[in-house]
């Protein structure tokens, strides 16, 4: 498991759809998907429940949220200020070259760039 991992689980479980979570995070739909997929797989319990067209949290799902949220936001605020400070000093991340992890310009949406 890992943090990319559970900020993707965060957006499926925000807008209740994969298609929308990956525009989101700038990703495919199949790439999100085969995410969440391995996590569920990880944790050994589905996390949603995608069926008739309609992706919806799952018991499971739930109490995953609330055991993981709050960690997940506060770690996203701290890496969103480690991302500033980064970038006010001049420096890049190796993510940044890959696209991802772009320094971030002013207020955040709370998706920390990644």
């Amino acid at each position: 498991m890992d943090f990319d991992q559970l900020e993707t689980f965060l957006e499926v479980a925000r807008y209740t759809s994969f298609s929308r979570a990956a525009e989101k995070r700038f990703r495919t739909q199949p790439a999100i998907s085969s995410q969440i997929r391995a996590l569920e797989e990880e944790i050994g319990a589905r996390l949603f429940d995608r069926s008739g067209g309609k992706v919806a949290l799952t018991g499971a799902g739930k109490l995953f949220r609330q055991q993981h949220g709050f960690v997940i936001l506060t770690l996203g605020g701290i890496d969103i200020e480690n991302r500033q400070a980064d970038f006010d000093a001049g420096q890049r991340r190796p993510s940044d070259q890959r696209g991802r992890g772009a320094p971030i310009y002013g207020k955040s949406d709370g998706h920390g760039g990644a």
